[in-house]
């Protein structure tokens, strides 16, 4: 009953797919930008939590390092971020100059990993990506879909992702266990 302009926009959701539906964070997506957080016990919440806290206590008053930019070129989306944001970011003149930009073709998964390791601490990273997602199971056993889902939904898909994949294939896609 919170009227919309007092609701929060960012929303997440906590708990994996047994303790909060797809189909619920599909519903909390009406509403505003839902993401979700799950881990597979209560005490890596609180690992998690402290691991920000000890981040945020650690930043200092100095100027960040410059952005770093990538922009997949998936789809038309993608490439329209990349010539209607970042292109036009990366020329204004009161603004840091990026560290780097990966864009038009060249946001292979090997090649995000070499940029992102280089990503120095505080600086702006920003990403165009499309998360994967699972639409059907096609003929697969419903619970190896599942499982599949619970380690790869809303991995980014970059520019060598090929789909449909194999259950279990990272291939074109920057997975959590990629950049912990």
């Amino acid at each position: 009953r919170m009227p919309i302009e007092e609701r929060p926009y960012y929303l997440l959701a906590l708990g994996d797919f047994d303790i909060l539906s797809m189909e619920f964070q599909y519903f909390l997506q009406s509403f505003g930008a839902t993401g979700r957080l799950a881990f597979p016990n209560p005490h890596a919440y609180r690992k998690y939590a402290e691991k920000i806290i000890r981040y945020e206590a650690d930043l200092d008053d100095s100027e960040p390092p410059g952005p770093t930019y990538i922009a997949t070129d998936y789809d038309d989306v993608n490439a329209r971020n990349y010539t209607e944001l970042v292109q036009p970011l990366a020329a204004v003149p009161d603004l840091p100059k990026p560290r780097e930009v990966l864009a038009r073709g060249r946001a292979y998964k090997e090649r995000v990993l070499e940029v992102l390791r280089r990503v120095p601490p505080r600086s702006p990273l920003l990403i165009f990506a499309h998360g994967f997602e699972h639409l059907t199971t096609r003929g697969r056993p419903v619970e190896a879909v599942f499982e599949d889902m619970r380690q790869f939904q809303g991995s980014l898909m970059l520019d060598d992702f090929l789909g449909p994949r194999p259950l279990g294939s990272t291939a074109g896609l920057l997975c959590a266990t990629d950049v912990v």
